[in-house]
């Protein structure tokens, strides 16, 4: 392939902040592997890691090695999975396909040479590289060899990768090739020292988003660039030996394990690389280097193991104090405040500052690069671009406190939180010196309540914030003073830092968590929204817009938009972290944490995906059969089911616990730290196992895998058996129907014809039984008001008249049977006069009532109680729901009156016939009541 050479310098040992600072590593301990045998590893499309160690294949979840029986002879040399399929490569050559759950089989490919590696093309073609044997090509178990007289450069090949393009490129001792085609036709071009290869032996390829990273035997690294089609970087000097491994870790960025060295990173925006120790001291070979979908890198090592580590967090361990502040200047020099000082950041070591000596709380560097230092109870130092000059300001020079905890400013405005208030200091000379600068302070008698002043903070919009100690935030705009806890905007007492993101103002509020705050909306983020502790002292947000949450256990990281926190703790070398007050600092490399003896940087990258853990189906099993992940339906017998779950977080899985739901079953969620969970005698029914990761006890609702299944319905239950069964029904039916339908009917004419007898036998006993009651209240008038009892036959036969109209219904209104009670009420005042009152409120109640039931109920109330002036009776007639009530002060009579027992009786055998519903007498010493169901339909 043609292209011009094209080399970017980069020297060894020219170290940045960034090679400084090493990542933690984790080991993970082999168990019954012998770290010699292991010769590569894979990560699956579950999140397993399988690691090949002479003829045995073995799975890691993270805790424990599993052993899976492959069947071979042979040492297996190469892992490769397409999905959930498996190919091994074998160390004579042979290749064969499968899964370590099921069985294996041999394909049909040449033998003889090591296979050194496989990939698969957009075309499901499988690509093989051999050393010795070339390259070779299988499709619908057939294979193509490739060799020398092919067009390769050599036959002995080290490895084999595939480009952003779909281009193969393979590694040999005498360059690389290059291989791509249309429809049938192959074409292979090479890349030697004539193409710009610092070596002709290749070792290693490794994709990158622009082109391929090239590992030699001994010249380092070149990168060939898809776009320009030529080498557009090389490493000029390289101390560090053979190359046996590549990863890319991000943009530009690639780890490279070596025979010697440990691990070399090659940065190309800083320009720069460095050594990564997995163990201090002792670097060893890192033969194998891959990266798992959380951003894990995991390594091989053939004196250490396996280790893991998450490259985007860096830690430097001190000893020269607690880290205070943080500052990149825009020379490009790193500078750290502790307790014992102010120090430069050089080559990995912290290099005392000896012009300051103080306690160094914040930094602050302005547009001019004057660099300004905060300390504790010494005051203001400013430092000149030269750093060869300074100067102090204390309070005798007018500032509000000689204890300046944060600064920030804009131009040529400083504001500095002491702990004595808010000092705005005003740099009247482009060449600051104590005559040039004004002061003015806030306190109490400027508005702002609060001694403590942990944080001033300017937004991009100019207003300026402060967070106080106990005294909540202050919010200084256009001069105007608002505290807005006092004015009850924000309930937050005490900040301790403050970031932006976007239009949202977020504070660090301790013990209390975090806050975002937008307008006058607030929201308050807490243990139930992921965070792992309230203890929060600083905060900052990345070029990502996510918001970094400082605390003593760690990092937490949180995802406002999708409402996932990931962690960086003990994993990332964070334990006894111990932060000091908004110890934050961002910049365009990423983030930078002070902690107790550590200084933290976290690589952002242009994109970010939160680490957190996905929970996956490891295996399900129905009466104990390992099922195929496209079988869902199941017959009615195979209803005990077994899920096997299990998480991708690789790096640490005791954290993970897990929470499910079986929908169609369940009711609610459930949390287990088990990873078997089984159902058994489940009903036919379609369900869905729903099943979340859990990070320390909180759900991580982005982790949620679901399984949905059906299990059938017995052959008799089936939609086809019913309706045949059901036309056979329906013609039984039919015959039955017909044969017992006149028995049906003529049941129920005679039943018809018993009520209607019995219902006619009591509608008549109605008229004999009142005029027996009337008969006797006229006898009584004869003989007390001769006249009054003409008046009274003359109202009788009126009111007997009504009845005679009435008596031949079933039922009647109940305005009609109040109009039947005034009448009565009437002939009763004439006879007992105000011994008597009928309180009538049934008015507007609408409903049905057998004829005379509320009549014979108040004349009862006549015939049995004592009516006189010194005992008047009084008779309550009202609705209460769905029942009417008749209601008298009982008053029985001395001399008992002979009764005929017809007229509750009467009326309790009405309501049985008419609607099977019951009438309820209640008597006490005081009253005697009569509840009787309102009829709502009228009955003919």
């Amino acid at each position: 392939m043609k292209g011009i050479l094209l080399i970017m310098p980069l020297l060894a040992g020219c170290y940045t902040l960034l090679l400084a600072q090493q990542p933690f590593f984790r080991p993970h301990p082999f168990e019954r592997i012998s770290t010699q045998s292991a010769q590569t590893f894979s990560q699956d499309s579950k999140g397993f890691l399988w690691i090949a160690a002479d003829s045995k294949l073995y799975r890691y979840d993270g805790s424990s090695f599993q052993l899976y029986d492959v069947d071979v002879s042979q040492a297996i040399s190469v892992i490769f999975q397409d999905g959930d399929l498996f190919y091994l490569g074998l160390v004579d050559g042979t290749v064969v396909r499968g899964h370590p759950y099921n069985s294996w089989n041999e394909l049909n490919v040449p033998k003889g040479s090591r296979v050194t590696g496989m990939v698969m093309d957009g075309e499901d073609h499988l690509w093989i590289s051999t050393y010795g044997g070339g390259i070779i090509l299988y499709e619908e178990d057939e294979s193509t060899q490739f060799m020398e007289e092919d067009g390769l450069l050599d036959n002995q090949i080290y490895t084999i990768s595939i480009d952003s393009r779909g281009q193969i490129w393979a590694a040999s001792d005498a360059g690389c090739n290059i291989i791509s085609w249309q429809g049938d036709q192959v074409n292979i071009e090479s890349l030697s020292r004539f193409d710009g290869l610092r070596d002709e032996i290749v070792y290693q390829l490794e994709p990158s988003g622009e082109g391929m990273w090239i590992g030699f035997q001994s010249a380092g690294l070149s990168h060939f660039s898809n776009d320009t089609e030529r080498i557009d970087f090389s490493t000029l000097s390289w101390p560090y030996g053979e190359i046996l491994s590549l990863c890319a870790i991000g943009p530009g960025r690639v780890w490279a394990g070596t025979l010697d060295a440990g691990i070399v990173e090659v940065d190309l925006e800083e320009e720069d690389m460095g050594q990564i120790f997995v163990e201090e001291g002792n670097p060893g070979p890192v033969s194998v280097i891959d990266i798992d979908r959380n951003e894990n890198v995991w390594l091989l090592t053939g004196t250490h193991g396996i280790w893991s580590t998450f490259p985007r967090v860096r830690t430097l361990r001190h000893t020269e104090g607690d880290v205070q502040a943080l500052l990149r200047d825009q020379q490009g020099q790193t500078w750290v405040g502790t307790q014992n000082g102010l120090y430069n950041l050089i080559e990995g070591k912290l290099i005392p500052f000896q012009k300051v000596r103080a306690n160094v709380l914040s930094l602050y560097e302005d547009d001019n690069h004057f660099l300004w230092i905060g300390t504790f109870g010494r005051g203001l130092i400013c430092l000149s671009p030269d750093r060869n000059q300074q100067f102090l300001i204390d309070e005798k020079d007018g500032l509000a406190n000689g204890s300046i905890l944060s600064i920030t400013g804009k131009g040529n405005q400083l504001w500095l939180g002491t702990l004595g208030g808010v000092s705005e200091v005003r740099i009247n000379s482009p060449k600051p010196s104590k005559k040039s600068l004004s002061f003015q302070n806030y306190d109490r008698s400027s508005g702002i309540d609060a001694d403590f002043i942990y944080r001033a903070y300017r937004d991009r919009e100019g207003v300026m914030w402060f967070g106080t100690d106990g005294k909540g935030v202050v919010k200084l705009d256009e001069q105007s003073v608002v505290n807005l806890l006092e004015e009850e905007i924000l309930p937050i007492k005490t900040v301790y830092s403050f970031a932006e993101r976007g239009t949202e103002l977020w504070m660090a509020a301790p013990g209390d968590g975090l806050y975002k705050f937008a307008g006058e909306i607030h929201r308050k983020y807490g243990l139930e929204d992921g965070l792992t502790s309230l203890s929060v002292s600083g905060i900052a947000v990345d070029l990502t817009r996510l918001v970094f949450a400082v605390h003593d256990e760690g990092i937490d990281i949180l995802d406002p938009d999708r409402g996932l926190v990931a962690y960086l703790g003990y994993n990332e070398g964070l334990d006894n972290f111990n932060p000091p007050l908004g110890a934050v600092y961002s910049d365009s490399s990423g983030l930078w944490f002070g902690g107790q003896d550590v200084i933290v940087h976290y690589q952002s990258g242009a994109s970010e995906s939160l680490n957190y853990p996905q929970v996956v189906f490891d295996d399900i099993r129905v009466l104990d059969r390992p099922i195929k992940a496209a079988e869902n339906r199941f017959r009615h017998l195979n209803n005990f089911i077994t899920f096997h779950l299990a998480s991708n977080w690789l790096s640490n899985p005791t954290d993970v616990t897990y929470r499910y739901m079986l929908d169609g079953y369940d009711l609610d969620w459930k949390s287990t730290g088990d990873q078997i969970i089984s159902y058994s005698r489940l009903s036919p029914g379609s369900y869905s196992m729903k099943v979340e990761a859990q990070l320390k006890g909180r759900p991580v609702a982005a982790s949620r895998t679901e399984y949905r299944f059906t299990i059938l319905r017995p052959v008799w239950q089936r939609d086809w058996f019913v309706g045949l069964a059901a036309l056979v029904l329906v013609g039984l039916f039919y015959l039955y129907k017909k044969r017992i339908e006149n028995n049906i009917s003529r049941e129920a004419k005679i039943q018809r014809e018993r009520i209607e007898s019995q219902y006619e036998v009591l509608k008549a006993q109605i008229n004999p039984h009142f005029l027996f009651n009337s008969f006797n209240t006229l006898a009584n008038l004869v003989d007390e008001d001769s006249e009054l009892a003409i008046e009274y036959i003359e109202k009788l036969s009126d009111y007997y008249r009504s009845i005679i109209q009435l008596r031949d219904q079933k039922v009647i209104s109940l305005k009609q049977e109040i109009e039947l009670i005034d009448d009565y009420t009437y002939l009763l005042k004439k006879r007992f006069g105000d011994n008597i009152t009928i309180r009538n409120q049934l008015n507007g109640v609408d409903g049905f009532v057998p004829p005379l039931t509320i009549q014979m109920l108040v004349e009862n109330a006549v015939k049995h109680n004592v009516i006189s002036k010194r005992k008047p009776l009084t008779i309550e007639i009202f609705s209460d729901g769905e029942e009417l009530v008749v209601e008298n002060n009982y008053q029985p009579k001395l001399t008992i009156q002979e009764s005929t027992n017809f007229g509750l009786q009467s009326i309790k055998n009405r309501y049985e016939l008419l609607s099977k519903r019951t009438i309820d007498v209640i008597q006490t010493d005081k009253i005697f009541k009569v509840k009787i169901p309102i009829i709502r339909k009228l009955i003919k």
